[in-house]
């Protein structure tokens, strides 16, 4: 177990692993080797580009580290990272604008450790400009699917879509008139989403994936009708947090407004409530909602990317953001439930996406937006636990852990979503109450 006076050293410790990056990369590689195949493909590809899996995703840890340690080398770290492969010939072969695995994310990561601009000025504005063309397109492309209802996930997902890509723009669109018209050319898509289109003899949410657009081949056998997606990841919740980060920067207050508030209904009448606990579907089917029936064959899930506390803590900063307390109850009413169940919590690993440093996040922002003793309670039970897990035989300090054909398997990696980065951001978080890059922004819930 880690206790809370060490967390900042195991910090430094785990920070001083990027002293030589040859060093960490064959580190990582030999461990990724341990594993068949397929176990790597779904849970440890190594990379260079993607920030939430490869090694520029690490650069919000640095620049945080860089703010906190000034005389430390977190700086010449991120140097460094930067140098193996940041160049135009590299970024020219990115042609996504994504945030996770695009251009967007790619220049986020660089400006978590510019300083403020101090750094990388021109880098960020070079990459910025092959990044509009990107945008553009994206956004062209995502408006067309919408019109025919052929709708994919990642046209509009935090992760690969256009969610994501307006948490960049929020940041860089006053900077660059070109990027603030894209800014509101992408959150205009955003509110068109939300919106509804007859389908027989119902009316459907505009956000309906088709099967044939479904992710995985797994699920196109799993939703022949296809479904809705309501995760804060790859589905709606993401949406309606990025609306909510954009009221103010919006042109249009009314439609965002709207938009805001008909999602918000949405997923309050689309709730399934068992026993004192509200859960929600992430993976809605077009059957089921046809039929406009409870389903009562999911239960409550505590982790970000999937988990029903992220839906509440969106509500939450909904209804914040209008003025509205009925969706701030209903939010408190979700962790209530919660609260009574999180001892049953069922995570396995200690990372962010999937794991203990999620929810603890989200537990952060609850507590102090409310300073209710329920989320101070919730808090320190979820610290406790993910303190827990920390793991000397860890190279890193705690393992990302998988499940894959019911066995468990343990993993180091540095990395944002499912590595060592996200856990000690967050827990340097919980010790802080403020960061310094926002890094949170990434996830939506602050």
């Amino acid at each position: 177990m880690l206790n809370k006076s060490e967390i900042s050293d195991r910090a430094l410790n785990f920070g001083g692993k990027f002293e030589s990056l040859p060093t960490l990369i064959e580190f990582i590689t030999k461990d990724a080797d341990q594993f068949d195949i397929k176990i790597q493909e779904y849970f440890h590809n190594i990379s260079y580009f993607d920030i939430g899996q490869g090694l520029l995703g690490n650069l919000f840890f640095l620049g945080e580290m860089d703010y906190l340690y000034p005389n430390d080398k977190f700086a010449y770290f991120s140097k460094e990272i930067l140098k193996i492969g940041v160049n135009r010939a590299s970024i020219l072969q990115v042609n996504e604008p994504s945030l996770m695995s695009g251009l967007a994310g790619i220049c986020l990561a660089i400006k978590s450790v510019s300083k403020n601009y101090t750094r990388y000025e021109n880098l960020i504005k070079e990459i910025n400009d092959i990044l509009k063309e990107l945008i553009s397109e994206k956004i062209k492309s995502a408006n067309h699917n919408l019109n025919i209802h052929d709708v994919h996930m990642t046209d509009y997902d935090l992760m690969e879509g256009i969610a994501g890509i307006i948490v960049y723009l929020l940041d860089e669109k006053e900077r660059d008139h070109d990027l603030k018209l894209l800014f509101n050319d992408a959150v205009e898509y955003l509110i068109k989403l939300s919106g509804e289109f007859k389908y027989g003899e119902i009316n459907i949410p505009n956000w309906y994936i088709p099967s044939k657009n479904q992710f995985l081949k797994s699920e196109t056998k799993a939703f022949p009708e296809g479904n809705f997606n309501l995760s804060i990841s790859h589905g709606i919740t993401g949406v309606l947090s990025t609306l909510v980060m954009c009221i103010e920067d919006y042109k249009d207050v009314d439609s965002i407004k709207n938009a805001i508030s008909y999602l918000s209904d949405w997923l309050i009448e689309n709730v399934n409530e068992e026993e004192e606990s509200l859960y929600w579907k992430k993976k809605l089917s077009l059957t089921s909602y046809k039929k406009a029936e409870p389903i009562y064959n999911d239960s409550l899930n505590f982790s970000w990317c999937y988990g029903d506390l992220s839906v509440a803590r969106i509500l939450w900063k909904a209804g914040k953001a209008l003025n509205n307390k009925y969706y701030e109850k209903f939010a408190l009413k979700v962790f209530s439930g919660s609260y009574k169940q999180m001892k049953n919590y069922s995570l396995i690993s200690s990372t962010y996406c999937h794991g203990l440093a999620g929810i603890l996040h989200i537990l952060i922002e609850m507590n102090k937006d409310t300073n209710l003793p329920l989320f101070k309670q919730m808090e320190d039970f979820f610290l406790n636990e993910l303190l827990e897990n920390f793991d000397t035989n860890s190279e890193f300090g705690f393992y990302d852990i998988e499940l894959y054909l019911n066995e468990e398997n343990k993993f180091n990696k540095p990395g944002l979503l499912s590595g060592n980065t996200g856990i000690y951001l967050v827990l340097l978080y919980y010790l802080n109450r403020k960061t310094y890059t926002g890094w949170e922004k990434i996830f939506l819930i602050n």
